[in-house]
């Protein structure tokens, strides 16, 4: 029987927490920042995509758990650091204190270093979190690294946010570019990891998937934050108009799951869920 969509979150969550219980159990501070940022409220979107990818190609989700794991591990990183006063100084990320406003720049700062780090610890570690869990394959591992090491570094989301701070009325071709940076590649990554995963031959037809769907969750990000500072979709056209660029953009989404022959799938509900919802 397929995952669903609840039972990967609900599996993700439980690794998740016997994770930082294993790892971040010191009472020191920045133990508690990584755990702070880890386990607060998230959609999990990108540990979820990965497994449900893994899954359309045929493996159990169960092992794309460490990537999935990996993954996360990165997206925290980036929000931690993106939220930093020398960013985009934010004060509160889903309804809460960001970690700097709780703990200090400074430990932000560490925590952010080290979720880094972590996460290609954690690729490569042949521990387990529990008796049963598979580990994959090191040729696996290795090429799951140099994926997710692309996806954030100079070319992937670094890049982004350095567009993104600097951004001064971009076109539509620069706004694109920004956002494939900044969001599409830790989403490509995620799509190919599950494809790695499952040892498939079509690890680059998956990462153009996430590519394609990260500027659709981005699009559909400036519409539900009614964001019109320059570097979004409000800035550069109308709701209405941005409305039907997310129409279009799902369109080719649409064309590339028939294409890898996922319709229907749980992914395929998943990625469309992405694309409508409201926030």
């Amino acid at each position: 029987m397929l995952a669903t969509l609840e039972h990967c979150r609900i599996v993700f969550q439980d690794y998740l927490q016997a994770y930082c219980a294993l790892r971040y159990r010191r009472p020191a501070r920045l133990d508690a920042a990584i755990r702070y940022a880890l386990l607060g409220e998230g959609k999990r979107v990108r540990p979820v995509l990965l497994m449900l990818s893994a899954q359309a190609l045929g493996a159990d989700p169960i092992l794309a758990l460490r990537p999935a794991l990996a993954i996360e591990l990165l997206h925290t990183w980036s929000l931690i650091h993106d939220d930093l006063p020398c960013m985009d100084n934010a004060d509160l990320r889903r309804g809460r204190a960001t970690v700097h406003k709780k703990f200090g720049a400074a430990d932000a700062l560490l925590a952010g270093d080290a979720l880094l780090s972590d996460a290609f610890c954690l690729l490569h570690s042949d521990t387990k979190l529990n008796r049963t869990e598979k580990l994959l394959q090191l040729a696996t591992r290795t090429h799951l690294t140099a994926l997710f090491a692309h996806a954030v570094g100079s070319r992937g989301m670094a890049y982004g946010q350095h567009l993104d701070l600097h951004a001064q009325r971009p076109t539509r071709a620069e706004l694109c570019a920004m956002q494939r940076a900044k969001t599409g590649w830790l989403m490509a990554a995620a799509c190919g990891g599950g494809a790695l995963v499952a040892n498939q031959a079509q690890v680059l037809q998956f990462v153009r998937l996430g590519l394609r769907i990260g500027l659709v969750f981005q699009m559909r990000d400036d519409l539900i934050d009614n964001d019109q500072h320059s570097a979004s979709w409000l800035a550069l056209m109308s709701a209405a108009q941005a409305q039907a660029e997310v129409a279009r953009q799902m369109a080719r989404v649409h064309r590339t799951l028939h294409q890898l022959q996922l319709q229907p799938t749980p992914l395929a509900h998943f990625i469309a869920a992405l694309a409508l919802r409201s926030q």
